[in-house]
């Protein structure tokens, strides 16, 4: 082989070699940005949800002469309907929602209840069923101007929303349940349907 086919090829040897050196480095570049970039996303929920803290923003309210506690959370003018929070029997806010309330408040404002004898919210002397916890929920809403809502209720909290939202056909709510149910359900397909439909996961 002759001197300058030897220097080509050595030529093109370390043409290569550069090629995929450049080529690694991008890849390892692109690889730091996309890491980078999951990071701050990350962080940006992290840090979205973190400022939400089930405990806090609690007031209270006279409602059909009972004092009863709420907390407000996430976004004041969101775009997606205001969120209302029912809790289980023998339970409260912090118990049953102090997980997903957070992930909520990101983008929508929550107004979580705690309804008669539960939580913050005190006994009064008066008999405790799903008609009168329905209607002290929906007195409260008509006290803080919420007429257009999603209703979540866990457990007895279903219970209440179902009896709120068919109670209440001047307000458009739509509601889902957890393993909740209020009342005799009706034999009536069309009224079982109307009533115990279920939409799934709070959406906007």
């Amino acid at each position: 082989m002759s001197l300058t086919s030897k220097a080509a090829r050595l030529a093109a040897i370390i043409l290569l070699s550069s090629a995929s050196l450049v080529a690694a480095c991008s890849s390892s570049e692109d690889s730091t940005r996309q890491a980078a970039t999951m990071k701050d996303t990350t962080t940006a929920e992290t840090s979205a949800t973190s400022t939400v803290r089930v405990g806090t923003n609690g007031q209270y309210a006279n409602v059909n002469g009972l004092r009863m506690y709420y907390e407000t959370h996430g976004l004041e003018n969101a775009t997606a309907r205001p969120l209302v929070l029912l809790h289980g029997a023998f339970s409260q806010i912090r118990t049953d929602f102090s997980e997903l309330l957070p992930r909520w408040a990101k983008d929508r404002r929550v107004i979580a209840i705690e309804l008669q004898g539960h939580g913050h919210t005190g006994d009064i002397d008066r008999p405790l069923t799903y008609k009168q916890m329905a209607d002290d929920a929906a007195e409260l809403l008509r006290q803080l101007d919420l007429q257009n809502v999603d209703i979540f209720g866990y457990s007895m909290g279903g219970g209440v929303g179902l009896r709120q939202t068919s109670r209440s056909s001047s307000r458009r709510s739509r509601r889902s349940t957890w393993g909740g149910r209020g009342g005799r359900p009706s034999r009536s397909k069309d009224s079982k349907r109307r009533c115990c439909s279920s939409w799934g996961t709070p959406t906007s």
